[in-house]
């Protein structure tokens, strides 16, 4: 997303990784070690070029595989600027987003869905 808008990427100042349990459609829990990732990575990114970046990071997802799920360019808003995107296929979800009360970054965060770790047996139910 960082390239796509034409900036750099770093984890500084954000929470980079975060592990979660995974929960089921029915709300079921299991014990293999499944888990959900989100990442998240901060970018510099003036307040006047965050809507030409939100829309270069929209045009680059859409490219593989991302139909927008919702976008926002709203000075007034917060945060101001969202482009949200999720892929159809594997459920990642990527979003970039106005840093809470600094017009100087964007944050920018990727959600992985469920995944069983290596070498792990999958549990049925």
């Amino acid at each position: 997303m960082a390239q796509a808008a034409g900036g750099k990427a770093t984890p500084r100042g954000t929470r980079p990784a975060a592990f979660s349990g995974c929960v089921g459609r029915n709300g079921e829990s299991a014990n293999d070690g499944r888990f959900d990732l989100q990442y998240g990575a901060a970018m510099v990114m003036p307040a006047a070029e965050q809507a030409r970046a939100a829309r270069k990071i929209r045009s680059a997802l859409a490219k593989d595989g991302y139909p927008v799920a919702g976008y926002r360019n709203d000075p007034k808003a917060k945060p101001a600027v969202l482009p949200d995107m999720t892929n159809d296929r594997t459920a990642y979800a990527v979003s970039a987003e106005t840093a809470g009360d600094s017009a100087q970054h964007m944050v920018l965060r990727v959600n992985l869905p469920c995944h069983l770790p290596p070498g792990a047996e999958q549990q049925q139910f």
